[in-house]
Protein backbone atom coordinates (compact mmCIF):
# COMPACT_ATOMS: atom_id res chain seq x y z
CA UNK A 1 0.00 0.00 0.00
CA UNK A 2 2.65 2.57 1.05
CA UNK A 3 4.74 1.62 -2.03
CA UNK A 4 1.35 2.19 -4.07
CA UNK A 5 2.06 -1.14 -5.75
CA UNK A 6 -1.37 -2.81 -5.00
CA UNK A 7 -4.10 -2.54 -7.63
CA UNK A 8 -7.47 -2.88 -5.96
CA UNK A 9 -8.08 -3.80 -2.42
CA UNK A 10 -11.40 -3.88 -0.46
CA UNK A 11 -12.56 -2.17 2.57
CA UNK A 12 -10.16 0.54 2.49
CA UNK A 13 -11.12 3.96 2.55
CA UNK A 14 -8.56 6.13 0.74
CA UNK A 15 -9.02 9.79 -0.52
CA UNK A 16 -9.02 9.61 -4.12
CA UNK A 17 -9.81 5.77 -4.22
CA UNK A 18 -11.90 3.96 -7.89
CA UNK A 19 -15.51 3.29 -5.88
CA UNK A 20 -17.35 0.45 -7.97
CA UNK A 21 -20.23 -1.76 -6.96
CA UNK A 22 -19.87 -5.26 -5.28
CA UNK A 23 -20.07 -8.15 -8.31
CA UNK A 24 -21.89 -10.24 -6.52
CA UNK A 25 -25.27 -10.60 -6.41
CA UNK A 26 -27.04 -11.38 -2.65
CA UNK A 27 -30.12 -13.43 -2.63
CA UNK A 28 -32.91 -14.91 -0.99
CA UNK A 29 -34.15 -18.57 -1.86
CA UNK A 30 -36.68 -20.28 -0.41
CA UNK A 31 -36.93 -24.21 0.15
CA UNK A 32 -40.41 -25.18 -0.50
CA UNK A 33 -39.47 -28.77 0.55
CA UNK A 34 -38.72 -27.53 3.67
CA UNK A 35 -41.85 -25.49 4.23
CA UNK A 36 -44.58 -25.79 1.67
CA UNK A 37 -45.67 -22.59 2.48
CA UNK A 38 -42.46 -21.11 0.37
CA UNK A 39 -43.84 -23.08 -2.72
CA UNK A 40 -46.98 -19.95 -2.64
CA UNK A 41 -46.40 -17.13 -4.96
CA UNK A 42 -47.95 -14.73 -2.49
CA UNK A 43 -45.98 -15.54 0.49
CA UNK A 44 -42.77 -15.35 -1.77
CA UNK A 45 -44.20 -11.96 -3.12
CA UNK A 46 -44.96 -10.60 0.45
CA UNK A 47 -41.50 -11.75 1.61
CA UNK A 48 -39.83 -10.22 -1.03
CA UNK A 49 -41.38 -6.96 -0.79
CA UNK A 50 -40.95 -6.32 2.94
CA UNK A 51 -37.14 -5.91 2.49
CA UNK A 52 -36.02 -2.45 2.39
CA UNK A 53 -33.85 -2.90 -0.28
CA UNK A 54 -32.31 0.68 -0.19
CA UNK A 55 -31.57 0.01 3.29
CA UNK A 56 -29.61 -2.43 2.84
CA UNK A 57 -27.77 -0.57 0.11
CA UNK A 58 -27.29 2.48 1.94
CA UNK A 59 -27.18 1.76 5.08
CA UNK A 60 -25.40 -1.55 5.42
CA UNK A 61 -23.54 -1.94 1.81
CA UNK A 62 -22.45 2.11 2.53
CA UNK A 63 -24.30 2.62 -1.24
CA UNK A 64 -21.64 0.69 -2.50
CA UNK A 65 -24.57 -1.70 -4.64
CA UNK A 66 -27.42 -1.52 -6.38
CA UNK A 67 -30.84 -2.69 -5.43
CA UNK A 68 -32.22 -5.58 -7.40
CA UNK A 69 -35.75 -7.37 -7.14
CA UNK A 70 -34.80 -10.59 -9.59
CA UNK A 71 -31.07 -12.62 -10.01
CA UNK A 72 -30.31 -10.04 -13.46
CA UNK A 73 -27.83 -7.40 -12.74
CA UNK A 74 -28.56 -4.25 -14.34
CA UNK A 75 -27.06 -3.62 -18.10
CA UNK A 76 -27.58 -7.39 -19.16
CA UNK A 77 -29.90 -6.42 -21.63
CA UNK A 78 -33.38 -8.34 -19.90
CA UNK A 79 -35.55 -5.44 -18.14
CA UNK A 80 -36.00 -5.81 -14.46
CA UNK A 81 -39.08 -6.17 -12.53
CA UNK A 82 -39.68 -2.69 -11.17
CA UNK A 83 -41.04 -2.38 -7.31
CA UNK A 84 -44.35 -1.03 -6.76
CA UNK A 85 -44.24 2.24 -4.82
CA UNK A 86 -45.57 2.85 -1.18
CA UNK A 87 -44.34 0.72 2.25
CA UNK A 88 -43.07 -2.56 1.51
CA UNK A 89 -44.66 -3.77 4.64
CA UNK A 90 -47.89 -2.17 3.98
CA UNK A 91 -47.88 -3.89 0.38
CA UNK A 92 -47.06 -7.03 1.73
CA UNK A 93 -49.56 -7.36 4.20
CA UNK A 94 -52.32 -6.54 1.55
CA UNK A 95 -51.14 -8.97 -0.49
CA UNK A 96 -51.39 -11.87 2.13
CA UNK A 97 -54.75 -10.67 2.96
CA UNK A 98 -56.04 -10.27 -0.88
CA UNK A 99 -54.97 -14.05 -0.86
CA UNK A 100 -56.63 -15.24 2.42
CA UNK A 101 -54.18 -15.11 4.80
CA UNK A 102 -54.56 -13.47 8.27
CA UNK A 103 -52.58 -12.42 11.55
CA UNK A 104 -52.99 -15.03 13.96
CA UNK A 105 -53.02 -12.94 17.66
CA UNK A 106 -51.77 -15.03 19.65
CA UNK A 107 -48.28 -16.33 17.82
CA UNK A 108 -48.25 -13.53 15.44
CA UNK A 109 -47.27 -15.38 12.23
CA UNK A 110 -49.72 -15.57 9.32
CA UNK A 111 -52.40 -18.18 8.49
CA UNK A 112 -54.41 -19.36 5.51
CA UNK A 113 -56.71 -21.21 7.13
CA UNK A 114 -58.50 -22.52 3.87
CA UNK A 115 -55.51 -23.34 2.48
CA UNK A 116 -54.60 -25.04 5.74
CA UNK A 117 -50.98 -23.23 5.79
CA UNK A 118 -48.98 -21.35 8.44
CA UNK A 119 -46.05 -18.87 8.65
CA UNK A 120 -45.55 -18.54 12.03
CA UNK A 121 -41.14 -17.82 11.85
CA UNK A 122 -38.85 -17.95 9.15
CA UNK A 123 -35.07 -19.46 10.04
CA UNK A 124 -32.79 -17.76 7.65
CA UNK A 125 -29.65 -19.57 7.11
CA UNK A 126 -26.82 -17.43 5.33
CA UNK A 127 -22.63 -17.56 6.06
CA UNK A 128 -20.63 -15.66 9.18
CA UNK A 129 -19.33 -12.90 7.23
CA UNK A 130 -19.50 -9.17 7.74
CA UNK A 131 -21.79 -8.38 4.54
CA UNK A 132 -23.96 -11.43 4.77
CA UNK A 133 -24.61 -10.87 8.76
CA UNK A 134 -25.59 -7.55 7.97
CA UNK A 135 -27.92 -8.37 5.46
CA UNK A 136 -29.54 -11.15 7.39
CA UNK A 137 -30.01 -8.32 10.43
CA UNK A 138 -32.04 -6.24 7.85
CA UNK A 139 -34.07 -8.47 6.26
CA UNK A 140 -34.78 -10.10 9.80
CA UNK A 141 -36.21 -6.59 10.90
CA UNK A 142 -38.28 -6.47 7.78
CA UNK A 143 -39.80 -9.81 8.07
CA UNK A 144 -40.83 -9.28 11.32
CA UNK A 145 -41.72 -5.88 10.65
CA UNK A 146 -44.04 -7.84 8.50
CA UNK A 147 -45.01 -10.24 11.56
CA UNK A 148 -43.19 -13.09 10.77
CA UNK A 149 -41.02 -13.72 13.67
CA UNK A 150 -37.27 -14.79 12.01
CA UNK A 151 -34.43 -16.15 13.31
CA UNK A 152 -30.67 -16.36 11.67
CA UNK A 153 -28.56 -18.78 11.47
CA UNK A 154 -25.19 -17.71 10.75
CA UNK A 155 -22.97 -21.19 9.34
CA UNK A 156 -18.59 -20.97 8.51
CA UNK A 157 -18.77 -20.87 4.26
CA UNK A 158 -17.34 -24.46 4.37
CA UNK A 159 -19.98 -25.82 6.52
CA UNK A 160 -22.88 -23.60 5.07
CA UNK A 161 -21.66 -25.34 1.60
CA UNK A 162 -21.53 -28.48 3.01
CA UNK A 163 -23.93 -28.92 5.77
CA UNK A 164 -26.75 -26.55 4.33
CA UNK A 165 -26.50 -25.67 0.19
CA UNK A 166 -25.40 -28.94 -0.86
CA UNK A 167 -28.38 -31.25 1.27
CA UNK A 168 -30.46 -27.96 0.59
CA UNK A 169 -31.14 -28.09 4.14
CA UNK A 170 -32.83 -24.85 4.80
CA UNK A 171 -36.64 -22.57 4.52
CA UNK A 172 -34.15 -19.63 3.59
CA UNK A 173 -31.12 -19.07 2.55
CA UNK A 174 -29.28 -15.82 2.10
CA UNK A 175 -26.36 -15.99 -0.52
CA UNK A 176 -24.14 -14.03 -2.45
CA UNK A 177 -23.33 -15.03 -5.77
CA UNK A 178 -20.10 -13.40 -8.06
Amino acid sequence: YERKSIQSAYGIPVKDALRSPYSRVFGTFFNSDENPVFARLEVREALSLAIDRNRIVNEVLGGYATSLTGPVPPGSGIDAYMLPEGDGVTLATEILEDEGWTRNEETGGWENEDENLSLPQITLKTSNVPELKAIAASIETDWERLGVPTEVALYEPGDLAATVIRPRAYEALLFGMV
